[in-house]
């Protein structure tokens, strides 16, 4: 879908009827405890154990975007989301969420009914960032001659405590290694 989206309406700005983020609140819970949820435009997404028999969770209120929105520049490309679909979340209101519908529709699910009897198989869903901006970024020019060596190294390397081969000064290849993190 974010495919789509980029090739119908481009990547540079939101558009009448796509979604952003207005607020991530982390929350915690038992998972014994039932969730029930009021509201259609905020949903909650599975995330990492917390604490032993805790879960965390990720609180979602999601604004569609108006015409005065993009007119005023209100939000930026990086807060638009895109939904994973479920009974707890709100689709695009423009051609993105027209899809969304199609497809589930298409594969025999009411894309307003996601609710499922056995618990196991509710699909409460969640939001992705259509894109997301970099943080901690880090750039370095490589130099090297042989082209079978690592030119990164893995995390079962840098774990076993393997050396990555130096840059060569005068290699004849060169290579742009970048380094950033996206936020999670």
């Amino acid at each position: 879908m974010a495919s789509e989206r980029i090739e119908l309406y481009g990547y540079d700005k939101p558009i009448v009827g796509d979604l952003v983020v207005l607020n991530e609140i982390v929350i915690e819970q038992n998972p014994e405890e039932e969730n029930e949820e009021e509201n259609v435009t905020e949903m909650i997404k599975s995330g990492s154990a917390g604490e032993e028999g805790v879960d965390v969770k990720k609180k979602f209120q999601v604004k569609v975007v108006t015409e005065e929105d993009v007119k005023s520049g209100t939000f930026d490309i990086s807060q638009v989301v895109l939904p994973l679909p479920g009974y707890d979340i709100q689709y695009p209101e423009n051609k993105i969420g027209e899809r969304y519908k199609e497809i589930l529709t298409n594969d025999g699910l009411n894309p307003n009914d996601l609710h499922h009897k056995h618990k196991e198989y509710n699909l409460s869903g969640s939001y992705r960032r259509l894109i997301e901006k970099p943080k901690d970024f880090d750039f370095e020019i490589y130099r090297y001659d042989d082209y079978h060596i690592p030119l990164v190294m893995t995390d079962f390397d840098v774990i076993n405590g393997k050396k990555r081969t130096e840059s060569l000064p005068k290699g004849k290849h060169k290579a742009l290694i970048l380094n950033f993190s996206l936020h999670s």
